[in-house]
């Protein structure tokens, strides 16, 4: 489906996710800490991919803000906290450094994944934007 809207209207809704994120992480430290990384990793992933699916159909620009905005940002503010709380959970004595490296460098992989992920969705006709 189609949104016609103002592509600056649209763009907007990478605001809404970016500030559901920051906003969200206040909140992720401490569900990290009370219900585990496993766990807040666990719901964040669903709802990353619930937003996924539900943004690419959505119909209206309030649907596109609610999902790909608000679910969106949320939900990776969860996955994004207790993965790079990870390393300071574990010893890993001198290697430290190395570990926070890998949950970076991971972290840039998995966005990389995604974007092919989606891309590969386009071109495949899927409806997906």
């Amino acid at each position: 489906p189609s949104i016609r809207t103002p592509e600056a209207r649209i763009s907007a809704v990478y605001a809404c996710s970016v500030v559901s994120f920051k906003g969200g992480s206040a909140f992720a430290g401490r569900f990290v800490e009370r219900h585990g990384a496993r766990k807040a990793i666990g719901i964040g992933s669903v709802g990353v991919l619930i937003s996924a699916v539900l943004a690419s159909r959505a119909r209206s620009l309030p649907e596109l803000y609610a999902t790909a905005g608000l679910l969106y940002g949320v939900s990776l503010s969860l996955v994004n906290n207790a993965g790079f709380s990870l390393p300071s959970m574990h010893d890993f004595g001198p290697r430290s450094g190395l570990a926070q490296a890998l949950v970076s460098v991971g972290s840039g992989v998995g966005h990389m994944a995604l974007s092919c992920f989606y891309g590969a969705g386009q071109a495949r006709g899927l409806g997906w934007r």
